[in-house]
């Protein structure tokens, strides 16, 4: 790389080579080398045309073998780029590659989908001719689906460090346009307005795969983000609430770790709500997703199937015959008391998966001090709590106790004998 931050070795090697076998040995992109070149001054000038070539462009633009022949110092890319500026036109000659140029002028599934990887990992040229996708080389198979499910014939580009697929069409663009997917889309893209309900979720699962992640708090703690403009995620954020009646997550942006990233948010979505979005997304999916991401999801459900659940127990002293009020008052109590005493990222595990509660009764203060002793003595967290004597009943009684949230099957077997409240 340092070939492209020394502007002699760098026209020394394009001399010898020309800068797209260059970037083929570097295994970056033909615009970067580009661009250095164009930084380093290294690029010719380009020759005016005279009025007489403008003339034979003129006369021949329907001739193409002709009019290589009558402008022998000008290239291919020159000559089409002036006579775009000239505005000419002729016939559209037989396709090369085979497509399906109606793919995006209805919405089903599979276009639906393809929609979402356009929106998230798509791009669309400057001049508005042609689409495609620039992926890791991970990423070769769903490639070969979306180029499957566009009937193409066209070659997939293998790069050192990353694959292309590119399509020539400007009827397609054109559609892709409409349904706001433009060049330079980042700043602007919107969540499609008139989308069908049923493909929503096919759309929402494209996206995912171009510009979301499953990750995982340990042990095994679910979270699905997605990336985006604030507007995009916004209302992303709104249409998955609105479809799935998940609460609305809370988009976030890192302009604190980096101000240049003003661009960049992100919401996400924890724990049961994770799972319940996955869920949805590839329930119907009919083989419409990326592999990897969706093997992280059931390698996760696997993972959850084995393990048991983290409980919070909370054991109530029946034999003080406090009331219903009372006994949900000191409940709360010792619910509270003991999260104190418990690990961050089990905590935080437990509230994003329900913070599920087992309350149970003892018939007796001296049980109750038994059972709060042993699981103390087993290093579980607990809290006793004891009452102020204020109501009810008499100061420093054992009025309940809370373990946990605590591996449900670590703590049963101080607690399979009691029954529920």
């Amino acid at each position: 790389m340092d070939i492209l931050n020394n502007k002699t070795l760098l026209a020394k090697e394009i001399k010898q080579k020309g800068y797209k076998k260059l970037a083929h040995e570097l295994g970056v992109g033909q615009t970067t080398v580009f661009r250095r070149m164009q930084k380093f001054r290294l690029t010719k000038h380009p020759k005016k045309w005279k009025s007489q070539e403008i003339k034979i462009l003129k006369h021949n633009y329907h001739n193409e073998s002709k009019l290589f022949t009558l402008l022998p110092t000008r290239t291919h890319s020159s000559i089409y780029h002036m006579a775009h500026k000239l505005n000419l036109s002729r016939k559209i000659k037989p396709r090369k590659h085979k497509i399906d140029l109606g793919f995006f002028k209805k919405y089903t599934q599979a276009s639906s989908y393809v929609l979402g990887w356009m929106y998230s990992d798509g791009h669309i040229s400057k001049d508005g001719c042609t689409f495609g996708f620039h992926l890791g080389r991970k990423d070769l198979k769903i490639l070969e689906k979306i180029k499957s499910l566009l009937q193409s014939d066209h070659k997939i580009r293998i790069n050192p460090t990353h694959i292309e697929l590119r399509f020539h069409s400007l009827l397609m663009v054109e559609d892709l346009g409409k349904l706001g997917c433009e060049s330079r889309k980042t700043k602007k893209i919107r969540f499609p307005k008139d989308i069908p309900k049923k493909y929503k979720l096919d759309f929402i699962r494209g996206y995912f795969d171009g510009d979301g992640s499953i990750m995982f708090n340990k042990p095994n703690t679910i979270k699905v983000n997605f990336t985006g403009n604030e507007q995009f995620i916004k209302e992303l954020n709104k249409e998955i609430h609105t479809l799935l009646h998940i609460p609305l997550g809370k988009p976030t942006t890192h302009t604190k770790l980096n101000p240049n990233h003003r661009l960049v948010w992100q919401v996400y979505f924890y724990g049961n709500n994770a799972r319940k979005l996955c869920y949805n997304m590839y329930k119907n999916a009919n083989g419409l997703y990326l592999d990897r991401k969706y093997k992280r999801y059931t390698t996760h459900l696997r993972k959850r199937d084995t393990m048991s659940e983290l409980v919070q127990y909370i054991l109530i002293n029946t034999g003080l015959k406090m009331s219903c009020g009372k006994a949900c008052a000191q409940a709360s109590h010792a619910s509270v008391s003991v999260l104190d005493k418990v690990d961050k990222k089990v905590l935080d595990e437990w509230k994003q998966n329900g913070m599920k509660k087992i309350v149970l009764k003892v018939n007796s203060t001296e049980e109750l001090v038994e059972l709060f002793q042993n699981t103390k003595n087993a290093g579980l967290p607990c809290a006793l709590i004891t009452d102020a004597g204020r109501t009810q009943i008499a100061s420093g009684s054992k009025t309940c106790f809370a373990c946990g949230p605590v591996d449900e099957e670590a703590a049963a077997k101080y607690f399979s004998d009691l029954k529920l409240l």
